[in-house]
């Protein structure tokens, strides 16, 4: 009821296009031509999905006619000038000149430079995430192709948190191996062995070696080139990262049987070396390797071939010059004969048959190289221990010239303790037959051996 008051009143909202429907008509149908020829100088249309109102407010028709009758006679100017870019009240131009302009060598790399340094630190966060692997082999790729100053500065990167970033390390040296295999036969390892040696010798250097990074790099490398080969023995060689480096070619030694027997060489090497903790270090891991059975015979006779040095008249010059070529005669020392005997010595306790080889050399060497034996002697000859039957068949078959060597062993174990009653009674029977020429060491606590041999030991 009020609706049909208000529009009785004209009132209401939408009388006025009632009143004038065909007029309203007309002048849509005046609109929509002048849409198809100027658009631009229209209101933009309602988006699809919205509807228009019907309903508009009371208002005359007549300005809204004189307004369409004067968009239609205004002109059109179509500008041809171009759109300038502004920024901070300046116009900024774009020339083409600028794009192919040649730049020198060193600006070039400069921008290289620093184009790779901001890779680099992006992928920080990611370079030690293994989940994200795709952008690692990425840039490691990339790095591959780069020259020496920017792998220097790759590898200054990594060298400074190798526990955030070893995995961009590793992912390094396999594209570096990648790239020489895709160009076998005619590749080269070169751009490989050095990025490996780069990576171990600032890995040498750091102070804490407890990450072990050095080892596994070595044991996760592809190939163990001659090179890297020389860098892990040089770590042998410094009496502060001897341990390090003795400790990959034991891993070594074990995880690549094809080349054992290069790795242990270097390792034996080193138990006659002239450093003496450097060769203590090394006899300590030779011993360890030695209860392997396959690697026992190998040990044994490198030992005994520098044994045999003892009954040259002077130390040989492979003892003190590393040039083989080089012939340099030298007296025996107490040191050049420790160097000789520190493995052997090592191992007698753990194979006690060598003891009949030491006698054979000892009986053929010179006096002072006898001396220096006895006085080394002491220790390997304490862990044998009374028992040993060995050393009672070495008193049955003394060679000529090993007496002095038999009697400071049975010195030696007498300090220790009692002889043994079936060592005793063999010493008798010996002697009663005439084969004993060895004259017993006599102490004041020795009374069962002086039970079992009355008339056959004599005091000195």
């Amino acid at each position: 009821m009020m609706a049909k008051q208000m529009v009785s009143a004209d009132a209401a909202r939408g009388v006025e296009q009632i009143k004038f429907p065909k007029r309203k008509q007309k002048g849509m149908k005046r609109v929509k031509q002048e849409n198809e020829l100027i658009k631009n100088h229209l209101s933009p249309l309602p988006q699809q999905g919205q509807t228009s109102s019907v309903v508009t407010c009371i208002e005359s028709s007549q300005p809204q006619e004189a307004l369409h009758a004067k968009q239609c006679t205004e002109p059109i100017n179509l500008s041809t000038k171009k759109r300038s870019h502004k920024r901070n009240g300046q116009e900024k131009i774009f020339h083409w000149s600028g794009t192919n302009q040649k730049m020198s060598d060193s600006h070039m790399e400069n921008l290289m430079f620093a184009a790779v340094d901001r890779i680099i630190h992006s992928l920080e966060d990611i370079a030690h995430n293994r989940a994200s692997q795709i952008p690692v082999k990425i840039l490691s790729r990339l790095i591959t192709q780069l020259d020496r100053r920017m792998k220097a500065a790759v590898m200054d990167f990594i060298l400074e948190d190798i526990k955030k970033r070893h995995h961009l390390a590793f992912a390094w040296i396999f594209q570096e191996y990648s790239v020489y295999l895709n160009q076998y036969p005619l590749g080269s390892l070169q751009d490989y062995e050095e990025c490996l040696i780069s990576l171990l010798l600032g890995l040498q250097a750091k102070p804490d070696h407890k990450d072990k990074f050095f080892s596994r790099l070595v044991l996760e490398a592809p190939v163990v080139t001659d090179g890297v080969l020389e860098v892990i023995k040089r770590c042998c060689e410094d009496e502060t990262t001897a341990y390090l480096g003795m400790s990959t070619f034991r891993d070594l030694i074990f995880s690549r049987p094809a080349r054992r027997f290069q790795y242990l060489h270097v390792l034996l090497d080193l138990c006659c070396g002239e450093k003496v903790m450097v060769r203590r270090q090394a006899v300590m891991f030779v011993k360890m390797m030695h209860e392997k059975d396959h690697l026992q015979e190998y040990i044994e006779k490198f030992a005994l071939n520098y044994l045999q040095l003892l009954v040259l008249p002077v130390a040989p010059s492979v003892l003190f010059v590393a040039d083989e070529d080089i012939e340099v005669a030298a007296p025996w020392t107490e040191e050049t004969v420790k160097q000789c005997l520190s493995l052997y010595l090592a191992l007698l306790p753990q194979n006690h048959k060598l003891i009949h080889e030491l006698a054979c050399v000892y009986a053929s060497a010179v006096s002072d190289v006898q001396y220096i034996v006895l006085h080394i002697l002491q220790q390997p000859i304490r862990e044998m221990g009374l028992n040993s039957p060995e050393i009672s068949l070495l008193m049955e078959n003394c060679p000529k010239g090993a007496e002095t060597l038999v009697k400071h062993c049975l010195y030696i174990l007498s300090n220790k303790g009692f002889y043994s009653s079936r060592r005793s009674k063999r010493m008798c029977s010996n002697r009663h037959q005439g084969r004993d020429k060895v004259k017993l060491p006599i102490h004041e606590d020795q009374t069962k051996l002086i039970s079992y041999q009355p008339a056959y030991t004599t005091k000195q």
